[in-house]
């Protein structure tokens, strides 16, 4: 399933590891927005991962699940690209 994930961390230090990690798992679309294709296994270990990373006290990370219809009406304007991502599967 495709995820939108966009984050604000106040830390530079902490930013740099959650971007680190996010491009570990997916896209970058835009300075602190990514895009997944993720079966929930490989979901849940990000989480995991995040949560061990942010301070719950003042970041803010959003992960937004997009639904196959909601995906085919994704609208893209200006320089904005649809990105094809292989899908991560958890063995």
């Amino acid at each position: 399933m495709l995820h939108i994930v966009a984050y604000d961390i106040r830390d530079h230090r902490r930013l740099k590891k959650i971007s680190r990690l996010c491009l570990d798992y997916g896209l970058r679309v835009q300075y602190s927005i990514f895009e997944f294709d993720l079966e929930p296994g490989p979901t849940r270990e990000f989480i995991r991962e995040l949560e061990s990373i942010i301070d719950s006290s003042c970041d803010r990370v959003m992960i937004v699940p997009v639904c196959e219809g909601c995906r085919a009406n994704i609208k893209l304007l200006g320089q904005a690209d649809v990105y094809s991502l292989p899908r991560l599967y958890c063995f």
